[in-house]
């Protein structure tokens, strides 16, 4: 047997091995395919402003103004790097679970890119309850970006700076999920 037929053999050999270890078929890679999974965080997650410290309650994951609390809520979500916000497709998709009962309720989710060098604080998205219909319990809805940025996490940190709003005690503003993954436009 030649060299180059036993290094054959033995690279078969090995796939195979591979096969029946996994379990599944062998699936083609390639540099250009893309990995969309998602940064995701829960409401609970997020960091308060120390002046905001009567204004919310955690629970269930979800983030919350409590009914005798009013004002501007606000939060802080670091975004870290994962595979999915490396390799992106045509844009962004934000997808936020939130609450929003009316004109007396407000959350906004504001991405935000932070210079490393220069100390620049820029806003990427921005998803506004506003922007869709009041509901008494929770709903999901999303936003996307068609490419104006992709994530650099050499150059820049991200965050996520979110407000609930609520003006009036009828006001039930609430935050329970973000999820931040690539699309296709």
């Amino acid at each position: 047997m030649s060299r180059n037929s036993f290094g054959w053999c033995v690279c078969v050999s090995l796939c195979v091995f591979g096969l029946v270890l996994s379990g599944r078929p062998a699936q083609a890679t390639s540099s250009a395919l893309v990995n969309t999974d998602p940064w995701t965080t829960v409401g609970s997650c997020g960091i308060v402003d120390e002046a905001d410290g009567g204004l919310y309650t955690f629970s269930n994951a979800r983030v919350e103004m409590p009914p005798a609390a009013g004002g501007t809520l606000d939060l802080r979500y670091n975004i870290v790097s994962v595979d999915g916000l490396l390799n992106p497709l045509d844009g962004w998709l934000m997808t936020c679970r939130f609450r929003d009962n009316g004109v007396d309720a407000r959350v906004l989710v504001r991405l935000r890119r932070l210079d490393l060098a220069t100390g620049a604080d820029v806003a990427l998205m921005t998803f506004d309850s506003n922007a869709f219909a009041a509901a008494a319990g929770y709903q999901v809805q999303s936003i996307v970006d068609c490419f104006g940025f992709t994530f650099d996490f050499v150059n820049f940190a991200y965050y996520l700076h979110v407000s609930l709003i609520k003006t009036t005690s009828q006001g039930s503003p609430g935050l329970a999920e973000v999820r931040i993954m690539s699309t296709l436009c």
